[in-house]
């Protein structure tokens, strides 16, 4: 609920802090958060965050759901990265 409230008010980097402390205080990350910081980063503009989070998900082994990629492909889009948008697609 902390990091959906930073999407509404645009506050990326506050997002990305409660994930740290999230970690800090070992409590688990799923795909529901990490969803939420990304479209926090993602609605902000900052897309290339967006994406590591999207891509830490994968290497903390968090499986994709459709809102998942959503984000992926929006944040493609606003980053112009149209060869990943494609890569995605394919997998």
């Amino acid at each position: 609920a902390a990091i959906s409230a930073c999407e509404n008010g645009g506050q990326w980097p506050k997002a990305l802090q409660l994930l740290v402390d999230m970690a800090s205080q070992s409590l688990q990350k799923d795909s529901i958060t990490y969803n939420s910081a990304a479209r926090t980063c993602e609605k902000a503009g900052a897309w290339v965050e967006a994406f590591r989070l999207l891509e830490e998900m994968t290497s903390v082994s968090i499986e994709w759901d459709n809102f998942t990629y959503v984000v992926a492909f929006s944040s493609c889009s606003k980053g112009g990265m149209w060869s990943r948008a494609l890569e995605l697609l394919a997998e």
